[in-house]
């Protein structure tokens, strides 16, 4: 096993799955010719070329590539908070032209 192929086994175990599990991912990974942990991370970024949705693993194990490269590179997902009612409540005034004739989002009927 080379040191690039080491790189790809560690990425499978940081995952947390079992010796036999990356072992099964490593061995579909290197048939897909990513061998390593860049090729992974390249194939994972690049859809365009197929390479990881053809990758015969799992969909957790898709799953797992996916967050682990996500938190390597420092990426996350919040949650936003609703606006108050007052901010989201409907206009009571419409947006109108000077002769009267409603303009924007807010308009009825036309």
């Amino acid at each position: 096993m080379a040191a690039g192929g080491d790189d790809a086994m560690k990425v499978f175990r940081a995952m947390g799955l079992s010796q036999t599990e990356a072992s099964a991912a490593f061995a579909a990974a290197q048939r897909e010719g990513l061998g390593s942990k860049a090729e992974l991370r390249q194939a994972w970024y690049s859809p365009g070329d197929g390479r990881f949705s053809r990758l015969a693993v799992s969909s957790e194990v898709k799953e797992g590539l996916m967050k682990y490269f996500e938190k390597e590179i420092g990426l996350t997902y919040g949650q936003a908070e609703v606006a108050p009612q007052a901010v989201v409540a409907p206009m009571r005034f419409p947006l109108t032209t000077r002769g009267g004739r409603a303009m924007g989002p807010w308009r009825h009927g036309f």
